[in-house]
């Protein structure tokens, strides 16, 4: 019979599994992007850019993925007429060499890179965030862009950005999606019926303990 000291290591598993949940939805996210309306070269443009004295942070970019016949053109190929593709400020890797890391220690920290369209664009973002929040937050925006690198095939905010996601003093997430092609979900979560399962099972075990002692 599984003793009361099992049970509560049981419990606090749980507790590890449900509070994991909440925390990484916090900073975790998957992007699918829906391009098949759309052919030829565009590009793919990120930016992380502090606010007033912001506290250290990064966001990391993993897991890209163009579907059906799209490709990343290398860096730093650029199509002629088009922005430079490349970096700004503190970037480190690449697309190509993942993972792409965007950090806000410049004013400007700005990745570009052309691509072939295919079906969609899939790509894993997951922030480091300082633990609290003491000064002004940063900011990070998304952009799809045409062949040119600048403008976009699909709607923009007043920033020029399809996204822009920014926690706040608080450390609040606040998305701004200005393009119904896109898609962004939180990830890196335990699966809500694995949690449930667990919790299920454990409840099943303390009844059974229970009635055990009453009969």
């Amino acid at each position: 019979m599984i003793s009361t000291k099992q049970v509560s290591k049981l419990l606090l598993a749980a507790g590890f599994l449900v509070a994991g949940a909440v925390s990484a939805y916090a900073d975790s996210f998957t992007v699918n992007i829906d391009t098949s309306s759309l052919s030829g070269t565009g590009g793919i443009y990120f930016q992380f850019n502090p606010g007033l004295n912001s506290d250290p942070a990064s966001v990391v970019i993993t897991n890209f993925v163009i579907s059906g016949s799209g490709v990343l053109i290398p860096l730093p190929t650029t199509p002629g007429g088009s922005l430079p593709a490349g970096t700004d400020g503190d970037v480190t890797g690449s697309l190509d060499s993942p993972p792409l890391t965007l950090a806000n220690t410049q004013a400007l920290n700005d990745y570009l890179q052309y691509l072939t369209f295919g079906d969609s664009i899939q790509f894993q973002l997951t922030f480091n965030l300082p633990s609290k929040f003491d000064q002004s937050a940063s900011s990070f925006g998304v952009e799809v862009t045409n062949a040119d690198g600048l403008s976009s095939p699909f709607d923009v905010d007043e920033n020029f950005f399809n996204v822009e996601m920014t926690f706040d003093s608080s450390g609040q997430l606040q998305i701004s999606n200005s393009a119904s092609q896109i898609d962004i979900a939180p990830s890196g979560v335990p699966e809500p019926g694995s949690v449930v399962l667990l919790l299920t099972v454990i409840a099943a075990v303390l009844l059974r303990k229970r009635f055990a002692i009453a009969g």
